[in-house]
């Protein structure tokens, strides 16, 4: 199985809030696969244990939708494989010529 990393397109995510709600989006994968299913259960895990937390797990097609998602800001938190990381910082394989910088890792 490739190596997964949870990336964020901001820095500092839990401390960066500036009102007491904290509204997030996590693109995953698709609903039949394994991003969705971790996805949800991170989500819930920090829902669960941070207050005023709402993180959402959000159907995606997974890693090339999820980083051009957080370069959109339309979401704040992804699942992505590390290799396709790679491509879109830079702009090369599926994301020859499109290059996406807008993310940061938070771990691998």
């Amino acid at each position: 199985m490739k190596k997964v990393i949870v990336i964020f397109s901001f820095l500092l995510l839990l401390s960066c809030s500036k009102s007491n709600n904290k509204n997030y989006i996590f693109a995953t994968g698709g609903t039949s696969g394994t991003y969705y299913s971790f996805g949800g259960a991170i989500a819930n895990i920090w829902n669960s244990n941070i207050e005023a937390m709402n993180v959402t797990a959000q159907s995606t097609g997974a890693s090339a939708e999820n980083l051009r998602l957080l370069n959109m800001h339309e979401a704040d938190l992804a699942l992505v494989q590390n290799d396709v990381m790679y491509y879109a910082y830079n702009g090369s394989d599926i994301f020859d010529g499109e290059v996406l910088t807008n993310f940061s890792a938070m771990l691998t």
